[in-house]
């Protein structure tokens, strides 16, 4: 769902944050980089701008 929400969706990373529960910015890239091994700035470049 996280993933999916990066994909289509254009609210910044620290809307999604906000919306899924996370108070800080920081919360929500470490918890996104500890469950996919990638940080969140390098998922946006990697995986979304093909």
């Amino acid at each position: 769902m996280l993933k999916r929400l990066l994909y289509f969706t254009d609210l910044s990373n620290k809307e999604i944050g906000y919306e899924l529960g996370f108070k800080k910015l920081a919360n929500f890239n470490a918890f996104f980089k500890n469950h996919t091994q990638i940080s969140l700035s390098n998922f946006k470049k990697t995986e979304i701008n093909l």
